[in-house]
């Protein structure tokens, strides 16, 4: 099949594609279904549309998952030295339409944290610094997340609680040319961070 993607593309079943580099060569393989080729991907950036390849659809579910471990093995993964792929596992794995149990459910919903485990987890936690890895780590893997969009009401809750905190507050000089510097650097490693993501 191996077709370049367009939003006027309307894709059956479940479907395998690719991610490409400028050069033509793939850089991640997944499997989907609807829009999932589009959506952020945990740690791996989203290609514009004309480097998203899909290479099959109208497939079972099973069918997929064995066409998505053929090409990863095929491609081989960066991680552990055996190709190309930012993929960081072999494909195939988990399942669409997952449902909850109850029970699994009654573990989660309602579950409150005691007051003593959130002072066991403040004093465990107390001094703690993320190193450099572990923060481009966490960068990674909120990049490409949307972000929430904030209602009418939410945005006058948010400017009657700021009301007057910052009421005849002056910026020196120094303070102004920090938070541009500030801005301006996290601006450019964000930016060096989406290049890193599809090399």
């Amino acid at each position: 099949m191996n077709i370049i993607y367009n939003k006027d593309l309307s894709l059956t079943g479940f479907y395998v594609y690719a991610y490409l580099r400028d050069n033509g060569t793939p850089y991640y393989i997944g499997k989907g279904k609807g829009k999932r080729l589009v959506q952020p991907h945990n740690k791996i950036g989203v290609p514009e549309y004309t480097r998203i390849l899909v290479i099959a659809q109208d497939l079972l579910e099973v069918g997929a998952f064995i066409l998505e471990r053929s090409l990863i093995r095929w491609y081989g993964r960066k991680d552990i030295g055996t190709g190309i792929l930012n993929n960081r596992t072999d494909g195939g794995e988990g399942g669409s339409g997952y449902k909850w149990t109850a029970e699994q459910k009654s573990r989660i919903v309602g579950r409150i944290v005691t007051e003593e485990t959130k002072a066991k987890l403040r004093k465990a936690n107390l001094g703690k610094k993320a190193s450099d890895a572990t923060k481009t780590k966490l960068s990674n893997i909120r990049l490409g997340k949307k972000q929430k969009k904030c209602t009418d009401e939410g945005r006058e809750n948010i400017k009657a609680a700021n009301q007057g905190k910052n009421l005849g507050r002056v910026l020196s000089e120094e303070t102004k040319a920090k938070i541009r510097a500030s801005n301006k650097a996290t601006w450019n490693r964000k930016q060096a961070e989406k290049r890193e993501i599809i090399k």
